[in-house]
């Protein structure tokens, strides 16, 4: 049982990088526009979703539930770090506070 889960699971992180470095071959070579960089980005998203899920899925076939919430719990983790904070951060900058004005 074992080797199946090591197995599927350098199945799955041989998948993710590999489709990953297309990505960054592919999307990044389009230019360095803001329009280029954001694809990319959202592609880069989405696999980082499909492989978190990918990977739970793998250990609740092999009845590994800990393991597998240990896994989603860190998944949703790093989807919320890399891509929901920096849109928060950015919403709630003002742009014109009080530290940034001091010299006026």
């Amino acid at each position: 049982m074992s080797m199946d889960i090591i197995s599927g699971v350098t199945i799955v992180s041989a998948s993710f990088l590999f489709a990953a470095s297309l990505v960054a071959l592919f999307l990044g070579r389009s230019g360095s526009s803001r329009v280029g960089h954001g694809r990319a980005m959202g592609v880069l998203g989405t696999m980082v979703v499909v492989y978190f899920v990918a990977i739970t899925h793998l250990l609740l076939i092999a009845q590994q539930v800990s393991l597998a919430l240990g896994n989603f719990v860190v998944g949703v983790v790093l989807v919320v770090v890399l891509y929901l904070e920096p849109g928060v951060s950015q919403a709630g900058d003002s742009g014109d506070s009080d530290h940034e004005n001091w010299r006026r």
